[in-house]
C-alpha cells in the first residue's frame, strides 16, 4: 500500500506523465495506492476511484467499480 500526499505537486509535466504511467500499472501488481491531489482531472486520467473531501468531510460516496 502506498499513501501519497500531493505526489505531483512540484514536478514538471514530463515527470507527471511518468508518475501517472507507474500509478496506472501498480494495481495490476496487487498494490493499493491512495493519494491526494488538487488536480481535479488527475484521478480521471488514472481511471481511479474518486473520493472527494471538502472541509474535512467526505463530500459524496464514490461510485461503484463494477
Amino acid at each position: 500500500m502506498l499513501l501519497l500526499d500531493e505526489p505531483t505537486a512540484n514536478i514538471d509535466e514530463a515527470g507527471v506523465k511518468a508518475f501517472e504511467a507507474v500509478m496506472k500499472a501498480l494495481p495490476e501488481t496487487g498494490a493499493c495506492v491512495v493519494f491526494s491531489s488538487h488536480d481535479p482531472v488527475q484521478p480521471e486520467r488514472l481511471g481511479a476511484k474518486i473520493i472527494r473531501i471538502r472541509e474535512g468531510c467526505v463530500e459524496a460516496e464514490p461510485a461503484s467499480l463494477d
